[in-house]
C-alpha cells in the first residue's frame, strides 16, 4: 500500500473520531443531562413600607413673598430602604430630592415665588423599588 493511501485512510478514519469528541462535548447529540440551577440573587416577598407622620411648616423669607418650608416624617420601618423621594408641587412645576442614608427625616424647600401653597410626597425607595407615598399640602401666607 502506498504512503499516500495509507494517509487517506488515517485522515479518514480520524475525522469521525474527531467529530464526535467535538459534537459530544457540545451535547450536539441531544443528550440531556439533569442539572440544578438557582436563581442567584434572593427575593423578598416584603412589603418597602413608606415613611409616616408627615408633616410641614414654613417661615416667610423677608418681604420678597417667598416661604422655605421644612419637611419631616418619621423614617422606614423597612430596614432594606436605602432613603427617601421627596416631591415638592409648588403651583404646576415638581422639583424631586433624594435623600440617603434611610435614617434621614428631614428636607427644606425655598418657593421661586409667592404662591398659595406646596404640596409635598414622600416616599422610600431601594434600587427600583418604591413604597407608596405620604402626602401633605402646606399652605402658605407670605
Amino acid at each position: 500500500m502506498s504512503t499516500t493511501r495509507l494517509a487517506r485512510r488515517l485522515v479518514a478514519g480520524a475525522c469521525p473520531g474527531v467529530v464526535l469528541v467535538v459534537l459530544g462535548a457540545t451535547g450536539a447529540f441531544g443528550a440531556f443531562r439533569a442539572s440544578v440551577t438557582s436563581a442567584g440573587a434572593m427575593v423578598s416577598t416584603a412589603t418597602l413600607l413608606p415613611p409616616s407622620n408627615l408633616s410641614t411648616s414654613y417661615s416667610c423669607n423677608g418681604g420678597s413673598g417667598k416661604a422655605t418650608v421644612t419637611i419631616s416624617w418619621t423614617i422606614s420601618p423597612s430596614t432594606i430602604a436605602a432613603g427617601y423621594k421627596v416631591n415638592i408641587v409648588e403651583g404646576s412645576t415638581p422639583t424631586l430630592h433624594t435623600k440617603t442614608p434611610r435614617t434621614a427625616n428631614t428636607d427644606s424647600y425655598t418657593t421661586s415665588k409667592s404662591v398659595a401653597s406646596v404640596t409635598v410626597t414622600v416616599w422610600s425607595y431601594v434600587q427600583g423599588w418604591t413604597s407608596s407615598t405620604v402626602s401633605a399640602t402646606q399652605p402658605i401666607s407670605c
